[in-house]
């Protein structure tokens, strides 16, 4: 299963692995989505820090601390991964208003191939271990011989795959945030044996976390999360924050001649961009000079393809795969429509950066 993921050209995920011209594109990106300068997008990682009980007290107008803290993130990818994504960015930028309080944070994540065992990035310390397909069964071992003596003073475990169940291998407080759950959409994505695996370990999410508190991105994950016996009032909605200074309307940027449906994401069979192919053929009856623009890479790419081409609308299909920022920038602004087709999104980045966009 995958999670949101914004578009970053693999080597662009940190030093472990790409061209100086990647890290450079990364690095921009970092600063123009999540808002690492942006006020408003530190105003909802601390936002976040407060829900997750992040400890500061204030005296004399500055915030102090009577001694720093040890946070632990637990997230199956960390920022350096090649296919960090949403998630990632998010997690990332509370960590990072934790950081800035002068909290020692580390963040335990999957390795990947040119993946040092352990890194630093902006004040984190990040250690990685097993694979993709092994992490969620060694988290318990690593979390009882790496992380218990002493244990951390707060573990945040982000759940954006399945459930690590972190309250079960720590003595520590355990906060979570969650952008969304599969559910039935994990079906639509994953083969049957592994739908039901990540539907089951959902299902356990309720009993696992019980003494947990949760954040979730948006009213919508609240919802399901109570839905599933989770009382809302556990669960605080701390919406996405965004860099205006550079997500914006550009006055010399116009709208583009042809009438533009954009797509920008991870490309996966659960996001339902083929639900937006099959859409096109009545799309171009009624406006004939619409096209739709695929922002993004990933393993469902090929069938949609075979689909536009099957469908007939393969010229009005524009498959860009990975922009740098300012061409994403660029065509966030030119566009008519932004899609989300996604059944199970939580709140994707991309509708916030594109409604900013104007």
């Amino acid at each position: 299963m995958d999670g949101a993921r914004t578009v970053v050209p693999r080597g662009a995920r940190g030093p472990e692995a790409g061209s100086e011209d990647h890290a450079s594109a990364r690095a921009a990106r970092s600063c123009m989505v999540a808002g690492a300068v942006g006020p408003l997008a530190r105003a909802r990682a601390a936002a976040s820090g407060r829900a997750l009980h992040l400890p500061r007290d204030r005296h004399g107008g500055r915030e102090a601390m009577s001694a720093p803290l040890h946070v632990l993130a637990v997230n199956f990818r960390d920022p350096a991964h090649p296919d960090a994504g949403g998630a990632e960015l998010h997690l990332e930028h509370v960590l990072l208003e934790a950081v800035r309080r002068g909290h020692r944070v580390t963040w335990l994540a999957a390795g990947f191939p040119g993946g040092a065992p352990e890194s630093e990035h902006r004040g984190m310390r990040i250690v990685r271990r097993g694979t993709w397909w092994s992490f969620g069964a060694l988290v318990p071992g690593v979390m009882r011989r790496e992380f218990s003596a002493p244990p951390p003073d707060l573990v945040i475990e982000d759940i954006n795959k399945i459930p690590c169940f972190t309250p079960w291998w720590t003595k520590a407080r355990v906060a979570v945030i969650v952008p969304h759950l599969f559910g039935s959409t994990a079906f639509r994505e994953a083969p049957l044996p592994i739908a039901l695996v990540v539907v089951t370990l959902e299902a356990l999410i309720p009993s696992a976390y019980r003494r947990s508190r949760f954040v979730a991105i948006s009213e919508s994950t609240q919802a399901d999360l109570a839905r599933r016996g989770i009382p809302p009032a556990r669960v605080a909605v701390v919406h996405c924050g965004l860099d205006h200074a550079s997500y914006r309307p550009d006055p010399a940027v116009g709208k583009s001649e042809r009438p533009t449906i954009l797509y920008i994401g991870r490309v996966r069979r659960y996001k339902g961009v083929d639900w937006v192919m099959r859409a096109l053929p009545g799309v171009l009856a009624r406006v004939p000079g619409a096209r739709l623009v695929v922002v993004g890479d990933g393993p469902h790419l090929p069938a949609l393809r075979r689909a536009a081409d099957h469908l007939g609308v393969g010229q009005a299909v524009e498959f860009a795969g990975f922009l740098p920022p300012a061409e994403k920038l660029r065509r966030l602004r030119e566009a008519w429509l932004l899609v989300q087709p996604s059944p199970k999104e939580g709140w994707g980045l991309t509708v916030v950066e594109a409604g900013a966009c104007g």
